[in-house]
């Protein structure tokens, strides 16, 4: 019994670590700015879903910290998972991860964290873009929901529903300023392909 619940602990920092590396690495390769708000970006996306956003990231902060300092405590919070079904949370995560590098690798410098579109950003329709609208939605939804199961914390899985929530509001928003941008030729592209998930 306790190998299994330090084999899900090491499983859940392990994951944490590599999505931190993947966001990590490609936050400081394409710069600060990406990070950066401004009148525009705040008109577009709102203040409410920013600040929430912002909100949740320090929640998920202070559950990284709280699960790593107090494991005890942590324990008696778990769900009771079985473990099949939090190495199946472990595994989704896992296969999430290079989705989301690839969206990174293909978006490249015109990622950024906030809705905005650089000068001379292009329709991007290759790499995971040729099956899937929102494919980094996708990958970042599949981690929270795999390690909400493998962790089996109501310390990562409050906040994860919460991060879902605001990130599905902010599709739509997402879409506007795409067609704003692209017109037609947007429209047509989404007619094409799925949102979230393949031909849906």
């Amino acid at each position: 019994m306790w190998r299994t619940v330090s084999a899900f602990r090491t499983i859940t920092f392990a994951l944490l670590v590599a999505l931190g590396a993947v966001r990590g690495c490609f936050g400081w390769r394409y710069g600060h700015k990406r990070f950066q708000l401004d009148r525009d970006v705040v008109a577009r996306e709102g203040r409410a879903l920013i600040a929430t956003r912002v909100g949740l990231f320090f929640a998920f902060v202070a559950a990284v910290v709280l699960y790593a300092l107090r494991p005890a405590w942590v324990d008696r919070l778990a769900l009771p998972l079985p473990d099949g079904v939090r190495w199946a949370g472990a595994a989704l995560a896992v296969a999430s991860l290079p989705l989301l590098a690839w969206t990174h690798v293909v978006l490249g410098r015109y990622w950024s964290v906030n809705l905005r579109l650089t000068e001379g950003h292009p329709l991007l329709t290759a790499g995971p873009y040729r099956w899937l609208a929102h494919p980094m939605y996708t990958a970042l939804f599949a981690f929270m929901i795999g390690l909400s199961l493998a962790s089996a914390s109501p310390l990562f899985a409050v906040p994860s529903v919460g991060a879902i929530a605001a990130l599905s509001v902010r599709i739509p928003r997402e879409e506007r300023m795409m067609e704003e941008r692209f017109g037609e030729a947007y429209r047509a592209y989404r007619r094409r392909v799925g949102g979230l998930v393949p031909w849906l």
